[in-house]
């Protein structure tokens, strides 16, 4: 009877011991997945859904920046007093969405680092947004390893299935890029896109491409901020935002 049941108690230690390895390992292994669904391991894995989904979100976000954040700096000032809006408040205000949940510290850190590096030169011959859109456009280059030209223009049936971030990419610059023509005509009211409307389009999917490395949230944040500084830059005799320049602390 004795031996029986040390026996017994041998088994339910020997049981422990084995679960205890099994959930170590178990632990370990849903550290590795949570790392991989990140960068571009994540863009490689993204649903035709989470695609079209940033291309919807990004213009609520941006229209919520104009009707509870600016509109209201504006509200406070005359109409001939200019505006400076410091961009990391604007990712701040961003960041403070509902959807945002779920976005890393060390992520907002990247991305308001991403901005703060960016610095206008005043003796350029291009114009604040042009040298704005070759920023965010030289970054994504230097993000994914190739040509900008390139990830707007594949297609899936040219790439065929070997290549899927470039296709994925692709996909999201189209998603944001259409999103963002339909917002940004309906916002001038205007149906012709002028050329300072395609700077505007051009620095929104750059800058989603940019911060899709950090999820489709840091794609929102990232091509929504970018956007409303290339128009209010573009129309800074109509909405004077950033004094009609694009502003970083570096500017200030």
């Amino acid at each position: 009877m004795l031996y029986s049941k040390r026996k017994s108690i041998y088994l339910s230690l020997i049981l422990m011991f084995i679960c205890g390895i099994f959930m170590s390992c178990e632990k370990k292994e849903t550290t590795v997945k949570e790392t991989e669904v990140t960068g571009i391991a994540a863009i490689k894995n993204m649903s035709h859904k989470d695609i079209t989904k940033i291309g919807k979100l990004h213009n609520e976000f941006v229209q919520r920046a104009y009707d509870k954040y600016i509109s209201v700096i504006k509200s406070n000032l005359s109409k001939s007093d200019p505006i400076t809006i410091d961009i990391l408040d604007l990712i701040d205000f961003m960041v403070k969405q509902p959807e945002s949940k779920g976005i890393k510290k060390s992520e907002i850190k990247a991305i308001k680092e991403f901005f703060y590096n960016f610095k206008t030169n005043k003796s350029s011959k291009a114009s604040n947004v042009d040298q704005w859109v070759n920023y965010l456009k030289k970054n994504v280059e230097i993000k994914y390893g190739m040509p900008y030209e390139r990830i707007t223009r594949v297609s899936a049936e040219k790439e065929g299935s070997n290549d899927i971030l470039a296709i994925n990419l692709s996909a999201v610059a189209f998603s944001v890029g259409s999103n963002s023509e339909e917002y940004w005509r309906a916002f001038h009211n205007d149906n012709s896109l002028r050329k300072e409307g395609s700077g505007t389009i051009a620095a929104d999917t750059a800058g989603a491409l940019w911060g899709l490395f950090f999820g489709g949230v840091g794609s929102i944040i990232v091509g929504g901020v970018a956007s409303i500084v290339a128009n209010e830059s573009n129309n800074g005799g109509k909405t004077v935002v950033f004094d009609g320049k694009i502003h970083t602390p570096k500017d200030i």
